[in-house]
């Protein structure tokens, strides 16, 4: 029996497609490599991961869950007919490499190839083929005002997996059908692919496109762009210059691995030498429009996950808070801006409560302060 056959004998237990599988439901498997194969069954059933180990049956993450999966498994050759000789030459100095993958009319995907005992090990990162507008991510309408900044900096926070780069895809989507600018995204690899509308776009990876995040963004600056976006702030020259930027007259996105405004504030200031801190404390404080904290959690009803986040606006007091390094009182100043438009995430997990959409438990699990939670669901 063909792999292809196999697929397609196997889909009943599968489910019914998830939206981003319908664009590819009419491809003819047998033309498929045996990798691409996999890689549309895993999208058939809604993974979020699929795991292809050399000489092992692939895992699929569905809804958070690792499921192996009754499959045939691949092998290295399977692995490596996805990387140029120059990748290759890569992932043999370094034992791993982060690339973009895509199945057309399927999906993209992002990329981690490394080495586990002395095997190959993928993980394929789903990337929607369709850019999701703002409203439909569950996020609140503020951002959509953030878009029309000139200047400044707008950080979208929160752990691996929860959706940072669909969230700054999606604003840069609205960026693009409404305003006639110039943007350059930096990014490790390239995830979602922009078509231009009315903006001018040049989407460039780190490795492929240019050296490093650092020398992108200086090289960026004299490259004319209204807006800039910089897929992570991974180190301390990444974020100086993005700070940089949204100093001289851009608009600048980024991303950073953590969890609440105060985190974030920390975060960057602590990367500079202490005797620099105070000036940078003055500049992050001068440039920042909003840092949106975010993660992804399961529903009720067990049908996958919904977005929680947080929203720190840079008013008056937020931006004196951070001058004066006093991060920690960051969450007093989002309590008290809800009419501005701020919200804490502890609000965002009980309005889900509330809307019978997570279990209190959940929200509990995923709460940055269980006692102020049970506060807001009447249950102290």
């Amino acid at each position: 029996m063909s792999f292809a056959k196999f697929l397609r004998e196997n889909a009943a237990t599968a489910g019914p497609p998830t939206p981003e599988a319908v664009p590819g439901a009419d491809l003819n498997l047998e033309e498929q490599t045996l990798l691409n194969q996999v890689l549309i069954q895993g999208i058939r059933q809604g993974a979020s991961d699929i795991e292809i180990i050399e000489g092992q049956p692939p895992v699929f993450r569905i809804h958070r869950t690792m499921q192996p999966q009754d499959l045939p498994v691949l092998e290295r050759s399977d692995l490596e007919s996805i990387l140029s000789p120059d990748q290759l030459e890569q992932l043999t100095r370094n034992l791993d490499i982060d690339v973009s993958y895509s199945v057309p009319g399927v999906s993209r995907f992002r990329v981690n190839i490394y080495h586990d005992r002395g095997g190959l090990v993928a993980v394929f990162r789903t990337i929607p083929q369709n850019i999701p507008d703002l409203r439909k991510l569950g996020l609140p309408d503020v951002l959509l005002n953030l878009t029309e900044a000139r200047s400044g900096l707008i950080l979208v926070t929160g752990p691996t997996g929860s959706g940072k780069s669909t969230t700054l895809a999606a604003l840069i989507k609205h960026i693009n059908q409404h305003r006639a600018v110039k943007i350059i995204t930096l990014e490790d690899p390239v995830e979602y692919l922009h078509t231009p509308i009315k903006a001018r776009i040049s989407q460039r990876q780190v490795g492929v496109d240019v050296k490093d995040f650092e020398r992108g963004l200086r090289a960026a600056l004299r490259q004319a762009p209204d807006i800039i976006l910089v897929g992570e702030m991974r180190d301390r020259e990444s974020i100086e210059m993005a700070l940089t930027a949204a100093e001289t007259g851009h608009l600048v996105f980024s991303t950073l691995h953590t969890r609440s405004a105060d985190e974030t504030a920390a975060r960057i200031v602590d990367a500079f030498p202490e005797g620099a801190r105070p000036a940078i404390r003055a500049q992050l404080s001068s440039v920042i429009l909003a840092v949106v904290s975010q993660q992804l959690v399961p529903r009720l009803d067990q049908s996958g996950l919904v977005v929680a986040y947080e929203v720190m606006l840079g008013n008056t007091a937020s931006k004196s808070t951070i001058r004066d390094g006093k991060f920690e009182q960051l969450r007093n100043v989002i309590e008290g801006g809800s009419a501005t438009g701020m919200i804490s995430m502890n609000r965002v997990l009980a309005n889900l409560v509330q809307n019978n959409t997570i279990s209190a438990e959940t929200a509990m699990a995923h709460s940055p302060n269980e006692e102020q939670l049970l506060q807001y669901l009447g249950m102290r």
